[in-house]
């Protein structure tokens, strides 16, 4: 997911984000998951944003394609957990 397809209308993006979730945890935004699996997923999400953080230069995060699609998967996780 790369940063120019926030432009993307809603629908499209929660797709992407959808895809990646599938991809990466092996479940889609409105899949019934386990509230324990979410907050692992979450866990794992908020070290890999962390260990991102340390290996970028300085302010450079932001513009960094893997660290925002990160940040977007953890707050779409949050939504999942609150919601539940």
């Amino acid at each position: 997911m790369n940063i120019s397809e926030f432009s993307k209308p809603a629908k499209d993006r929660i797709a992407k984000v959808s895809e990646a979730l599938n991809t990466l945890y092996g479940f889609k935004i409105y899949d019934v998951i386990d509230i324990k699996k979410l907050y692992d997923v979450k866990k794992d999400l908020k070290t890999k944003i962390k260990e991102l953080e340390s290996s970028l230069p300085f302010n450079s995060m932001h513009s960094n394609p893997k660290y925002m699609q990160t940040v977007l998967l953890r707050e779409a996780v949050e939504n999942m957990i609150n919601h539940q």
